[in-house]
């Protein structure tokens, strides 16, 4: 009874709440760590010391301190919509843990079927590794409401939280081989636990079958916070990835042209271990604070069949080859257009950088994310240890 009234209740007209409504009362809650949000940041910023900052991030107010009042507004109110705001906002706010898992289970027991979850389920990015609560609370949406726009939303969250799982825990499980990498704790090992239980196969299935059905069934919706907005275009290039980048697939080729217009070619280096770099000199600081890490990385396999690859979008080709002319870059670059996004990096579904691939001897994908210095050598180390083990 309680969805359906929720439901109903979504499509009524909202006046100006008062102090003491349910949307009053959410509102207050909402602006209060808001504002102490902001306070803590600009104290932040007119700290003219180490230990002003230090009291200042300190004081920075903390989503599960406000959980608790949240809880009770829900609790108090729970036909009202504002419990569903409530809940969302811990949900938002408190990314992991036992307040999220509290406020999700809440979520798919008695508001699954509300029109107001489309906002949530649209922002289908919140965790960057596996969590349970999160999924069981998406398939509850996908499973019981009757709104299409919500059921497109928590359709594709469902299909990219998945693919995320996959990846995430195959990630940590290459992490743990060659313990590089932060300790976890025992509730994310858990959680990636029950991803590798289910299989990495049978995930990516049922990834891939979702996604499916939002070409099929929600190809024209479009969409919050992701590129491309439009659903179907969107669920294409999700699942060219699942099918084609995953670690354990075989690369595509790479072809196109270096930094001086000469022609370039992937497969030109099979037989090498390969390290690719997708990044911008211009537009992404990290990709040029790795410089002198991918420098030494090319000093220390020289005369060893290892191959390091750039694909670099920037506006200014004449910058890429004076720095490869000083030498601050020591390895070739296929020059991928003036865009954010050129087609080398559209086509291998590059959404930040600078992003790493690893590809062994035959040119499988062995490795791939935002790496670590210590995690590239240690997976080209472990790869041309396979390489010499291969040999008759």
């Amino acid at each position: 009874m309680r969805s359906v009234l929720m439901g109903l209740l979504a499509f009524l007209p909202t006046a100006t709440p008062t102090e003491d409504s349910p949307r009053g009362q959410y509102e207050a809650l909402a602006k209060e760590f808001e504002t102490a949000s902001k306070a803590s940041i600009e104290a932040y910023t007119k700290a003219t010391t180490d230990e002003g900052r230090m009291t200042a991030s300190l004081g920075r107010p903390q989503p599960h301190e406000l959980a608790p009042r949240f809880f009770a507004l829900a609790e108090k109110y729970p036909e009202d919509p504002a419990a569903i705001d409530a809940l969302t906002w811990i949900a938002s706010k408190c990314i992991f843990g036992r307040m999220s898992e509290k406020a999700l289970g809440i979520l798919a027991r008695d508001y699954s079927r509300s029109e107001r979850l489309e906002t949530y389920c649209g922002k289908n990015s919140l965790y960057g590794e596996p969590f349970w609560p999160y999924e069981e609370m998406l398939r509850a949406v996908l499973k019981n409401n009757p709104h299409r726009g919500v059921r497109a939303r928590a359709c594709v969250a469902l299909a990219a939280y998945l693919k995320m799982a996959k990846e995430k825990t195959e990630s940590h499980r290459i992490r743990d081989s060659l313990k590089a990498g932060l300790p976890r704790g025992p509730e994310s090992l858990a959680n990636f636990e029950r991803i590798t239980n289910r299989g990495m196969d049978k995930v990516a299935a049922e990834s891939s079958a979702l996604f499916e059905e939002v070409i099929e069934r929600y190809a024209d919706v479009r969409l919050e916070n992701t590129h491309p907005p439009n659903a179907g275009e969107f669920a294409k290039g999700q699942l060219f990835e699942l099918r084609n980048l995953v670690i354990g697939a075989k690369a595509p080729e790479i072809e196109g042209t270096d930094i001086f217009g000469k022609p370039m070619k992937l497969s030109d280096h099979r037989g090498k271990v390969i390290v690719l770099d997708f990044g911008s000199h211009r537009s992404c600081g990290v990709c040029r604070q790795m410089y002198p890490y991918l420098r030494q990385l090319v000093e220390s396999f020289q005369g060893k069949p290892v191959a390091l690859l750039g694909i670099n979008v920037d506006d200014d080709v004449k910058e890429l080859k004076a720095l490869s002319e000083k030498g601050e870059i020591s390895w070739p670059i296929w020059w991928d257009g003036e865009n954010l996004e050129g087609p080398l990096s559209a086509q291998w579904v590059v959404r930040s950088m600078p992003t790493f691939y690893i590809l062994d001897h035959k040119g499988v994908i062995r490795n791939k994310g935002f790496l670590q210095p210590d995690e590239i050598k240690s997976t080209v180390d472990m790869l041309l240890a396979e390489m010499s083990l291969a040999k008759p």
